[in-house]
């Protein structure tokens, strides 16, 4: 049966079983042929990567073939249409011609039959033909050649060409002034007021080198206002062109965070009233009336049940976290006035302290607030970096006083914001005011958190500090939330003077506050006090 099976087999097949047993008998024949075999299939290999590079030359040589007669395709169109447009400009030509003669025709026939007129229109001069063609941009520049050389002239020439071309060579040439006239000054004033626009506290928005105000209000209320205060009388147009650029029309997104909690309420419940329209009567009335009154809800007993902002204790935490709470009240609980007349009276005693400073000799007014903590990123960190940062607090403001004005940063490695950090950045600012300055009153402006300036510790600071050196001092508190003004602006540029010292030095290594403090205090007038709390 084997010598059977064994003769039923092909000769290529004998030959395998032959190679087989003898490489399973001798070991250097087996290494020798997988030597020989490694060089076929290395030279099939290199075979079949010449095929495919061959077949790849020929097909960019069929898509430049392709390519090529789209292009002559193209040049072929093109020059018919050119020849195309060339004719008609031709007949356009001829025609034009054409209608010339026929106007000549009609210009001799109509003197022919006017011989009798005793009158003759009097031809223009080709002179003054030529000038009343000129745009007036080159009118101008001709003008103003013809005043330089009008010594050489001779007597007479000048009032000549008056009379004639209706140029005045007499007059003097003044080049338009580039300083702002008083209207334009009084208008940017007017909308950089803290109570007409707000400045953006991100340190990324920013146009034509200003930090970015938001508007309060529109434009034509603002124009309005502008008119009955400054009693100034302009239009809209000329009051819109004078507005600067850096002051913009709020977005929805664009205020960001730390908002007014009474102020968002309240627009939750308008949301929720223009919801109530289509059911209540009475609503729908009261939000086409203009201006609304919600006094007029008061004697209605249906309930609204909307969302709410609220502090809210959280077990675990001994601070409160900001929540929305769904509510159910009254229509008559739908109040703001007490919330709006304290922020009236405060921006009002604010403003005055400003102008008190910039006109009294021995009154300053400053603005503070803390800025958010300025994180720490080296331009080349490692990735084990991102889990370790430092961070720097930032607490700016600005001073007013009658012949100046500066702005300030303190500057530390602690990011404690408690009224004792507050006191000591501002506290050698407040000797330069009293022994450099001379000044025997003093008004504070901040914002009203509780942890920060509104509690008994700054009170104390600020009493036994005024009774050591005599003198009269007054803080003002803004409601929560109303608190931003020039104070963030400042913040804002020293970050981005932050990010400009890391990013032109990548090789440095900026752990703390003094570090920032060496690198930019020659750049900048911010940092009044370069001491590291």
């Amino acid at each position: 049966m084997k010598t059977g099976h064994i003769a039923a087999l092909t000769r290529d097949q004998k030959y395998k079983m032959k190679i087989n047993l003898k490489r399973l008998t001798s070991k250097s024949f087996d290494k020798k042929y997988r030597k020989k075999k490694a060089i076929y299939q290395a030279i099939y290999r290199r075979n079949k990567k010449q095929e495919r590079l061959d077949e790849q030359t020929t097909m960019s040589s069929t898509s430049s073939v392709t390519t090529d007669r789209r292009k002559n395709e193209g040049q072929r169109r093109r020059r018919a249409n050119i020849n195309k447009l060339k004719n008609e400009n031709t007949k356009l030509r001829e025609r034009m011609l054409e209608l010339e003669k026929e106007m000549k025709q009609l210009k001799s026939s109509s003197q022919s039959t006017n011989e009798d007129s005793l009158h003759e229109t009097p031809t223009s001069s080709p002179t003054k033909l030529l000038i009343s063609s000129l745009s007036p941009p080159a009118k101008k520049r001709a003008t103003l050649r013809m005043m330089n050389r009008k010594e050489g002239l001779q007597r007479g020439t000048i009032s000549s060409i008056r009379r004639k071309f209706g140029i005045n060579l007499s007059n003097t040439y003044s080049p338009p002034s580039s300083t702002p006239s008083q209207l334009e000054e009084a208008i940017q004033d007017f909308m950089c007021r803290d109570d007409v626009s707000k400045l953006c506290p991100d340190k990324k928005k920013q146009i034509n080198h200003h930090q970015i105000r938001y508007r309060l209000n529109h434009l034509t209320v603002l124009h309005q206002q502008f008119e009955t205060e400054t009693k100034i009388d302009v239009d809209y147009h000329t009051f819109r062109r004078y507005v600067p650029s850096f002051i913009v029309k709020p977005k929805v997104d664009g205020w960001g965070t730390c908002l007014c909690i009474c102020c968002l309420n309240p627009q939750i419940k308008l949301d929720k009233l223009n919801q109530l329209v289509s059911t209540k009567p009475i609503i729908k009335q009261l939000l086409n009336s203009m201006p609304v009154d919600l006094n007029e809800l008061k004697g209605e007993n249906f309930s609204v049940t909307y969302n709410e902002w609220q502090k809210i204790k959280t077990p675990g935490s001994s601070s409160t976290v900001s929540k929305k709470v769904p509510l159910v009240v009254t229509i008559e609980d739908f109040n703001l006035e007490q919330h709006l007349e304290r922020i009236h009276q405060q921006f009002k005693a604010a403003k005055q302290a400003k102008i008190d400073a910039q006109q009294s000799d021995d009154t300053a007014t400053m603005q503070i607030d803390w800025a958010e903590n300025y994180c720490i990123r080296q331009a080349q960190e490692e990735k084990g970096a991102y889990y370790f940062e430092n961070h720097v607090s930032l607490h700016s403001g600005y001073v007013w006083l009658k012949n100046n004005a500066f702005s300030f940063c303190s500057m530390s490695n602690c990011t404690n914001h408690m009224a004792e950090a507050a006191w000591c950045s501002i506290k050698d600012l407040l000797d330069y005011l009293i022994n450099d300055q001379q000044k025997k009153q003093i008004n504070i402006i901040s914002d009203s958190p509780s942890s920060q300036y509104r509690n008994k510790t700054t009170i104390y600071m600020l009493n036994r500090y005024a009774t050591k050196h005599n003198i009269t001092m007054r803080w003002i508190f803004l409601e929560c939330g109303h608190g931003k003004g020039v104070a963030d602006a400042i913040s804002a540029q020293m970050k981005r003077k932050m990010d400009e010292c890391i990013s032109f030095n990548p090789t440095k290594s900026y752990e703390k506050s003094l570090d920032f403090v060496r690198e930019i205090q020659n750049s900048t007038s911010i940092i009044h006090n370069s001491t590291d709390l």
